[in-house]
């Protein structure tokens, strides 16, 4: 992985992180990883399979079950859309609603679940970028 050029990009909500994210992730031809998305995508599949959202053991042997796809399309004019795919089903809409984000940050507290994401993210680092 230590060859592997990563590139960061933090800020406030609705500061264009995303768009300027997925911008780069083209013109580069690199791979686009959303990691906040990774908690709601958490937070989504644990409801789906009746997870309580403090279930810290039950929601670390969830993650690795989960295939998670990052699809940047063209959109609207020429702004990037990322598409998000779980175990080949679309829940791009699902994992960005309101309540799937108070949910996220209710687990994003839990240290197993940080630390099994990160490996997620980890595991995104590849070739070229």
């Amino acid at each position: 992985m230590a060859d592997i050029p990563v590139i960061t990009i933090d800020g406030p909500s609705g500061a264009g992180k995303g768009t300027v994210s997925k911008r780069v992730a083209q013109a580069l031809h690199f791979h686009y990883l959303d990691s906040g998305a990774l908690y709601r995508i958490v937070a989504h599949q644990a409801g789906r399979q009746k997870l309580q959202l403090d279930d810290e053991r039950g929601l670390m042997q969830m993650i690795p079950e989960l295939d998670i796809r990052f699809h940047i399309v063209k959109g609207a004019g020429s702004e990037p859309v990322t598409r998000i795919h779980v175990n080949q089903e679309d829940v791009t809409q699902e994992i960005y609603t309101e309540d799937c984000g108070q949910q996220a940050s209710s687990i994003a507290v839990l240290h197993g679940v940080r630390s099994a994401l990160l490996g997620v993210q980890r595991d995104f680092a590849k070739p070229p970028g």
